[in-house]
């Protein structure tokens, strides 16, 4: 009888450490399905990032940035975790840079109020990329991006970087089309019509301080009047 209690009393001990353990791992693992998306992203930021490999993230986070951002013309520049919260990449191209987040599972994250998958410009097909290696990926349609995933696979330790075989036909607006013919004619062009919007704003700025020095101007025009005055009071008192 006393054999049956130590055993039964050692096997809920072990359940107790299982149990504990696996609790702590569930917690662990689910910090960041407890938080909204938008402060899970600030969390993201303000936490201690590691750089870490393309491939160290999840599997539905390598497909979203190939097939939604590589897709478009943005190419991967970092990768990095923030452990217990998520992963946040960094992607250059259509004339802006990028920051992606997705949780520890590899959703990717809605919090930052913007659609960065809204292009400002999409290549017809076939295009091919020139991948950091120099191997040569021939995209005819969609189904194609998994070629561009297996190569991220296969080449873990190369620069995640990208270019195309130019010239490229790119569309954009209603229905208009261009042909680009090199990656710096491709930059200026992203330069003359991606960041409208920024370069108008700066020029309002600059229009108002234009303003501001004109007032300027007028005053001393005001004060050169008033030394007129005093000048011609003066005289009076000479006479």
């Amino acid at each position: 009888m006393k054999n049956y209690l130590k055993k039964f009393t050692t096997v809920l001990i072990l359940l107790s450490i299982i149990t504990t353990i696996s609790s702590c791992e569930t917690d662990d693992l689910s910090v960041s399905n407890l938080l909204s998306d938008s402060d899970l992203v600030q969390q993201i930021k303000n936490s201690d990032l590691t750089e870490i490999n393309f491939n160290s993230l999840p599997q539905s986070s390598k497909s979203t940035i190939v097939r939604n951002y590589v897709s478009n013309g943005n190419s991967l520049n970092k990768s990095f975790e923030s452990p217990s919260l998520g992963y946040k990449v960094n992607l250059v191209g259509q004339g802006r840079k990028v920051d992606v987040f997705f949780n520890m599972e590899g959703r990717e994250l809605n919090g930052e109020g913007e659609d960065y998958t809204d292009s400002c410009w999409v290549y017809t097909y076939p295009i091919t990329y020139v991948m950091s290696d120099g191997t040569e990926i021939l995209i005819e349609d969609e189904n194609d991006y998994t070629q561009v995933e297996n190569w991220y696979s296969s080449n873990p330790n190369l620069e995640p970087g990208f270019s195309f075989v130019f010239p490229i036909t790119i569309q954009y607006g209603e229905g208009q089309s261009t042909t680009i013919g090199s990656e710096e004619e491709l930059g200026m062009w992203e330069e003359n019509n991606c960041n409208s919007g920024e370069d108008e704003g700066e020029d309002d700025g600059e229009g108002e301080d234009d303003g501001e020095d004109e007032g300027e101007d007028d005053g001393e025009g005001e004060d050169d009047g008033e030394d007129d005055g005093e000048d011609d009071g003066e005289g009076e008192d000479n006479g």
